[in-house]
């Protein structure tokens, strides 16, 4: 599953988020571009906020729209 992949290697990426968070984002979101769509409130549901803020100025700086 390639694209399964590809989510756990952006978010091994970021300090705090180990196997059992990747699962909880993954199963929660599904997709790189739905977590950065998600509020910060909306991570930290799964998340500490601290770690929620990280992911989201991660994928907000790495992924812009465009």
């Amino acid at each position: 599953m390639k694209f399964g992949r590809f989510i756990l290697l952006i978010l091994v990426l970021i300090p705090g988020i180990g196997t059992v968070r990747k699962r909880q984002l993954i199963k929660e979101f599904g997709s790189i571009s739905k977590m950065r769509e998600a509020s910060i409130e909306e991570l930290a549901k799964i998340i500490p906020l601290n770690i929620a803020e990280e992911l989201k100025s991660y994928l907000d700086s790495k992924y812009k729209e465009e």
